[in-house]
């Protein structure tokens, strides 16, 4: 049945996720006798280095040499493999009590924010994308230890991208000490959901995202120069920090200038899995002989959005949020 406090987390079976140090900090600091469920939901994706096995044992065997998993006082929690429908993810999180991510590379947490614009408090490591909207006083921020070092060799193994990668050290005690203030102090949890649900919808409905959108786009006079993707580098691009002839040029460096004043700078780089392409139409021409040399041929900016449109995860629900917002400010834009 229901338990008195129930944490919910969901995410994907990757080492970034910090499904061990979840499961590892909840198994060591609850008992039978306290009245908590921990909901794991997950689901996998490929190229993760997770091993082909029953993924419940597999969670166990993550965290088997650190926590005595013959005790016979285990606290309760139970696992959802697989992928769900939305309207039954929505009900999952809408059943539980404390919204919680272990993540140790958070590009932005599309679950997080979901979770309080529902008014459910959130729990996250003090670290990463999250904390663009996250603060002490609407959630509840698990303390790093100011340290950085190497990413999970695991997870560097299975993607080599990572090697040599950083992220954020966070003893396991630190999360235990988290989850149980969660448990003990929920009117404190009350309260700050409650300012939590007022900052997004205030700040991150599709309607205040496609406003900054539209003035931030609408304030650049854009000439027919077709701008490459943002994430390459390569000729062509031009940038002048002076008007020339009246006119900027969206460039790669506005792009990116124009995305890190919308998303900030950890929202910028969780894009770069989206691969949002700004695409201008028209073209500079040569004119006929004893004509003007050059004439450019100004024409209404649109918008190209990439990205994984049907994936459940917080990378799908991102680019869907994208093109939302596009629609919302009559933007011209295709997927």
């Amino acid at each position: 049945g229901q338990r008195g406090t129930t944490f919910l987390a969901t995410f994907s079976l990757d080492w970034r996720k910090g499904f061990d140090l979840l499961l590892e900090a909840y198994l060591n600091e609850f008992t039978e006798d306290d009245d908590v469920s921990l909901i794991l939901k997950t689901y996998r994706v490929p190229h993760a280095g997770i091993p082909d096995e029953d993924t419940h044992s597999f969670l166990l065997s993550s965290v088997s040499n650190r926590v005595d998993l013959t005790r016979g006082n285990l606290p309760h929690w139970l696992l959802l493999d697989g992928s769900i429908p939305e309207e039954e993810l929505r009900r999952l999180v809408a059943a539980s009590d404390v919204v919680v991510s272990t993540e140790r590379a958070c590009g932005w947490g599309f679950p997080l924010l979901e979770a309080m614009a529902m008014r459910k408090p959130v729990v996250s490591i003090a670290w990463g994308g999250a904390l663009e909207f996250l603060h002490p006083a609407n959630s509840l921020l698990i303390p790093t230890t100011g340290r950085l070092i190497p990413v999970d060799e695991r997870l560097a193994r299975a993607r080599p991208l990572y090697a040599g990668h950083q992220w954020a050290e966070v003893h396991v005690d630190s999360i235990r000490r988290t989850l149980r203030f969660a448990v003990d102090h929920r009117r404190d949890l009350a309260t700050r959901a409650t300012r939590a649900q007022e900052e997004v919808q205030e700040r991150y409905s599709v309607e205040a995202a496609a406003a900054r959108v539209a003035a931030a786009l609408r304030s650049l006079q854009v000439t027919s120069r077709p701008a490459r993707s943002i994430f390459h580098r390569g000729p062509g691009i031009t940038f002048d920090h002076k008007e020339r002839g009246g006119r900027r040029v969206l460039s790669y460096q506005t792009a990116k200038h124009l995305l890190r004043s919308l998303l900030g700078e950890r929202g910028f780089w969780k894009i770069r899995e989206l691969l949002i392409w700004f695409s201008i139409g028209g073209a500079r021409r040569p004119a006929a002989r004893g004509r003007r040399p050059l004439q450019t041929i100004v024409r209404r900016f649109g918008v190209n959005i990439v990205g994984h449109l049907t994936a459940a995860s917080g990378v799908g629900e991102a680019v869907r949020a994208t093109v939302r917002a596009a629609a919302s400010a009559d933007i011209p834009h295709t997927t």
